[in-house]
């Protein structure tokens, strides 16, 4: 696969990761989701092109890999999801040392029969409440038992399991946020899992905002429970807890600019893949135009118009914290949605000072 010399400029040997959107189709319709306006394109990536660019990312650094979608178990389902599998494999010949898939856990339990499922390296179930009644009032009536049914039983055939869990309005409608983040974890901690990654839903003034319906909390409820949180979020009752900061007060800010300036696109760290031809880094830019580059049959190629490209149209450099969110709250600044320092995570390892050195 040919890649324009922009690309290979741009990426060589500074990215870690590759977050391969493998189909636009889903079998839910979640209240909270940031992708549902593709969910009728019903797009695949062809396997054959998705080999090719994961070879070239190989070659640029990647070692970690997400497959994500809509639902990746959907992906070649006609087919006994056997593409999905060949990835999997694919990817683990060609080196890549972390393989992980999200997914909404609604897979027929025969899923776990094909022996490629055992080459992940994690497997990360999407449960937005540690009840039916919290997390089927935005993911669906049954989605809560199908979903959990799944998680045990990959905590059965011993799978490292985690839990990704959007916190929204009706997990924090008592007002006792930190309370809803205590129970989850030891709803967590009894059935086996071992990592929680917490996922905070905000609207922050850009145009998928229009996608979340009315669950979104506040930034300031989300800063406040961060904080109180923090001190845990290693590990808490042998749970590893991850959670993003997302916001920083202004005063705070000021005081030490360089601790907050993680950003994708500075770090060139990762690439967002889609069954449309889109390559991404930020994912504050799904469902809007920009894009770093676009795939064909055989080439990778960067996108010249300036007014398009993230990278060029982005003003990165001495940005205060992200510069595409606006979250009307001038006493606050936000920070990267992936900003996570000091907890365990794979390609947090791979950065100094929260900056990767090749940047």
């Amino acid at each position: 696969m040919n890649v324009s010399w922009q690309f290979e400029y741009y990426f060589d040997e500074c990215l870690r990761q590759v977050f391969l959107y493998l189909t636009d189709s889903c079998n839910l319709h979640c209240k909270q989701c940031l992708y549902k306006i593709f969910l009728k394109r019903s797009m695949e990536i062809d396997v054959g092109i998705a080999i090719r660019m994961l070879k070239k990312f190989y070659y640029f650094g990647a070692r970690k890999l997400t497959l994500i979608g809509g639902e990746p178990t959907l992906y070649d389902k006609s087919n006994g999801n056997r593409n999905l599998f060949r990835l999997i494999e694919v990817a683990k010949n060609l080196g890549y040392e972390y393989i992980r898939m999200d997914t909404n856990g609604q897979f027929h339990s025969t899923f776990f029969n094909n022996k490629s499922v055992f080459l992940l390296d994690e497997i990360s179930f999407s449960l937005d409440g540690y009840s039916s009644s919290i997390n089927d009032a935005v993911r669906g009536d049954g989605a809560f038992r199908r979903c959990l049914q799944n998680i045990e039983r990959s905590i059965c055939v011993g799978l490292k399991t985690h839990i990704t869990s959007c916190v929204h309005s009706l997990c924090v409608k008592s007002g006792n946020g930190i309370g809803y983040l205590n129970s989850f974890v030891d709803f967590a901690s009894n059935i086996g899992v071992s990592t929680v990654n917490f996922h905070p839903v905000i609207k922050v003034g850009i145009s998928r905002d229009a996608w979340i319906d009315s669950v979104d909390i506040s930034p300031r409820i989300w800063l406040n429970m961060y904080r109180d949180f923090a001190p845990f979020v290693d590990v808490f009752g042998g749970v590893h807890v991850r959670m993003p900061q997302r916001f920083i007060e202004r005063e705070v800010y000021e005081q030490n600019k360089n601790k907050y300036q993680y950003c994708p696109v500075k770090l060139r760290e990762r690439l967002l893949v889609f069954p449309d031809g889109d390559i991404k880094v930020c994912s504050f830019q799904i469902g809007q135009s920009k894009r770093v580059a676009y795939y064909t049959d055989s080439c990778i190629q960067w996108e010249r118009a300036c007014d398009n490209n993230e990278i060029l149209s982005c003003e990165v450099k001495g940005a205060g914290g992200c510069c595409i969110q606006n979250v009307g709250d001038s006493e606050l600044v936000p920070l990267c949605m992936s900003f996570k320092p000091g907890q365990s995570e794979f390609v947090w390892n791979s950065l100094v000072d929260n900056e990767i050195v090749c940047a």
